[in-house]
């Protein structure tokens, strides 16, 4: 297994002094600071609601928010009590957890089902690392789809080829990360009549579905709410608070699915994970029912968007993505422009081929960066200046990156 994205940017960066006359600016981490959360009345001062061991499977009223939070997203109009879901949810401690401990799952039924030695994932390209790693520890081969495009279902089924038996599992970032392509309800449901048929399971990571534009973007829990059981294959949805709550030391999200799935998942978690301390159930409950916060946090990236497309929106190289807060840049050569970016306008970004398997023939990241849209309008727009001064210098000329050039 590789380094992680983040070491090896450090390691890029390694010798080279960011321009001392210009205060640092870093656009390189998915982490919100979009807006602030208000006061909340939570108390962390008392020791004692941490003396307790935690709660298997969380609070009531944290599995109650997570109901909520559904069936309010998905506005479906009935009450928590008119659906049997309780058995189709566990607290997780953020994602990467659950990402690895469903596919361990996935993995271990194929190899014991059907002998298989060594299964397939199959993994986004572009891809949160934390899929490559996880199958990487696992022993399973990966087979990248590409996820840069708008018909990632398409792509999922052309790359399955001669694989289907080998097929543990499918792992879709919808809205995608870093490119922000989404799939709508009939995408998702072609992706679960296909995984269903090749009897794999689908892992959907939907930490970015409430930064969207216009249009809400359809969840699988809306499918999985509304078709009938039998049509839907094993699956499980991973959501967290890391992003749409602006909360990543928090550590909390929740999984929903397939109910064997989460029964297996929910045992794993339970004895050999990590389980959520009563004050993390209690704020966690809170920042779930909590969506002003959220259109706090949208109207801000809203006005971050504007500010890239009228900034950058004179290079060829720059593209709005449809959703997610990523800035998708295609800059010629991703590190070489990291480096001398940092270099000399003191603004540090993610080379692209950090988040890719470049060896596929489809959405090699070496030309691009990913920039972070998460900081405050006014030090946003700053950092999107200096880029475009940087660009200017770079590509000698105002308006375009050539055609040689991308």
């Amino acid at each position: 297994m590789g380094a992680s994205a983040f070491s090896r940017l450090t390691a890029l960066l390694d010798g080279v002094t960011a321009c001392e006359d210009k205060p640092v600016i870093n656009l390189h981490l998915g982490q919100s600071n979009l807006s602030d959360h208000a006061d909340t009345d939570i108390c962390f001062e008392s020791m004692r609601s941490w003396q307790p061991y935690p709660n298997l499977g969380g609070s009531v009223e944290l599995r109650r928010a997570y109901i909520n939070w559904m069936l309010n997203h998905n506005a479906i109009g009935v009450t928590p009590s008119e659906l049997d879901l309780d058995k189709k949810i566990e607290p997780t401690p953020g994602s990467k957890q659950a990402i690895f401990s469903i596919l361990f799952i996935a993995v271990n039924r194929l190899r014991n089902s059907q002998g298989v030695s060594k299964p397939i994932i199959m993994v986004p390209n572009p891809y949160y690392p934390t899929y490559l790693s996880s199958a990487d520890f696992l022993g399973a081969q990966v087979l990248f789809y590409n996820s840069a495009c708008d018909n990632m279902v398409e792509h999922i089924a052309s790359s399955i080829g001669p694989h289907q038996q080998r097929i543990a599992a499918i792992i879709v970032c919808n809205p995608a990360n870093p490119t922000g392509h989404i799939m709508d309800y009939a995408q998702l449901l072609k992706l679960n009549n296909l995984a269903k048929e090749i009897s794999a399971c689908l892992l959907l990571d939907e930490c970015y579905i409430d930064f969207y534009h216009d249009k809400k973007i359809d969840s699988f829990t809306r499918l999985s709410l509304t078709e009938p059981p039998s049509m839907l294959c094993d699956h499980v949805v991973l959501h967290t608070l890391s992003k749409r709550s602006a909360a990543p030391g928090l550590r909390s999200g929740f999984a929903y699915g397939t109910e064997s799935l989460i029964a297996k998942f929910a045992n794993f978690n339970r004895t050999c994970g990590v389980s959520l301390s009563k004050p993390v159930c209690e704020i966690s409950e809170k920042l779930w029912e909590d969506s002003a916060f959220i259109t706090q946090q949208q109207r801000a990236l809203a006005k971050n968007w504007q500010l890239a497309d009228s900034i950058l929106g004179i290079f060829d190289g720059y593209k709005r993505s449809p959703a997610g807060f990523f800035i998708w840049l295609n800059t010629g050569n991703g590190e070489s422009f990291t480096r001398s970016l940092w270099r000399s306008e003191a603004v540090k970004v993610l080379p692209g081929a950090y988040l890719c398997d470049d060896s596929e023939t489809f959405t090699v990241g070496h030309p691009y960066v990913r920039i972070a849209l998460t900081e405050k309008s006014e030090v946003v727009e700053e950092a999107l200046l200096r880029i475009k001064n940087h660009l200017q210098d770079t590509s000698g000329s105002v308006a375009n990156l050539s055609t040689q050039e991308r």
